[in-house]
């Protein structure tokens, strides 16, 4: 039997240049922006320009952001979820549990609620930012588009939302970097893995994750791309009952297989399983309700109910 690893990835190489890349943006932003408001602090920093690193910091942050959005963009396009990050109803509960006292031990899965709620205040405040401070450097095109009064309230909101931006920022530090009783010291944020035992108490998801391969490996099943092909095949031979085998296998090494939630489903129309049709699609459209083939499972979920009307 394979040995247990001794670490755990959590973050991958490129997300933790994003991440490296987003803390120096956010630091340089952060700490040079009172000296463009306060020529005593600019005086302070000697021929350092202040004006020239904030820029540079606004800079890596839109990089940052583009870069993320393509990942993002890439993960949907191989059929991975990539929504997890976004916040969901249930993380306001969670909050509220966490908050009192003595509540009960927080269920994680591969994110947190507080995770989810650190990215969507970075998700929010961080264009925000990105947008006022190009209206505050450029006050004629301001001025030309939002007249003068809209310049002066782009640079109040910009210093507002630099204070806000703090908010985030204390609380993914102090939850991701110290989280008080479960780790230490995460040294994620530089090597991109943590040690198995204090992923274990964290991060129970990615240890799951993590050891996975391994025995898919010891079993030697076919991969989720040979399962899909081979019920594509058989759906195109029209064996209904071969295709539904190989989607379902498929699903059971990787559930969120967006594509295979989507193909079982629409053999099952085919072939008059239609409960089976109907929690295949459900389930594809609830991870991924943007997919390019939404559309279609929506038409086929409708065309059911007007069956059973």
């Amino acid at each position: 039997m394979t040995p247990r690893p001794r670490t755990v990835e959590v973050l991958d190489p490129v997300d933790r240049w994003l991440h490296l890349g987003a803390i120096a943006g956010m630091a340089g932003a952060l700490a040079t922006g009172p000296a463009l408001e306060t020529p005593a602090l600019a005086k302070m920093l000697g021929p350092l320009d202040p004006s020239l690193v904030h820029g540079a910091s606004a800079a890596v942050l839109v990089l940052v952001a583009a870069l993320h959005g393509v990942r993002v963009c890439l993960g949907w396009l191989e059929g991975r979820n990539p929504w997890g990050l976004l916040p969901r109803p249930g993380d306001l509960a969670s909050l509220l549990r966490a908050l009192a006292p003595f509540g009960p031990p927080e269920r994680r899965g591969r994110y947190s609620h507080r995770e989810r709620l650190a990215y969507l205040g970075f998700a929010v405040v961080v264009p925000a930012l990105l947008v006022t401070g190009w209206a505050e450097a450029h006050p004629t095109w301001a001025v030309r588009w939002l007249g003068p009064g809209g310049l002066v309230a782009a640079a109040r909101v910009h210093s507002a939302l630099g204070l806000a931006a703090l908010i985030p920022l204390g609380w993914h530090l102090f939850f991701a970097l110290l989280a008080p009783e479960k780790l230490p010291w995460n040294p994620a944020w530089l090597t991109g893995r943590v040690p198995l035992t204090l992923a274990e108490r964290a991060w129970p998801a990615w240890v799951e994750e993590a050891e996975a391969p391994e025995a898919v490996a010891e079993a030697a099943p076919p991969s989720v791309e040979d399962l899909l092909e081979a019920g594509n095949a058989a759906a195109r031979a029209q064996d209904w009952d071969a295709a539904v085998a190989a989607y379902r296998e498929a699903l059971s090494l990787y559930p969120g297989y967006s594509q295979a939630l989507f193909n079982l489903g629409l053999v099952c129309w085919k072939a008059g399983r239609k409960e089976e049709c109907r929690g295949a699609l459900g389930r594809f459209l609830e991870q991924d309700p943007f997919s390019p083939v939404a559309p279609r499972a929506r038409e086929i979920l409708a065309r059911l109910e007007d069956d059973r009307g």
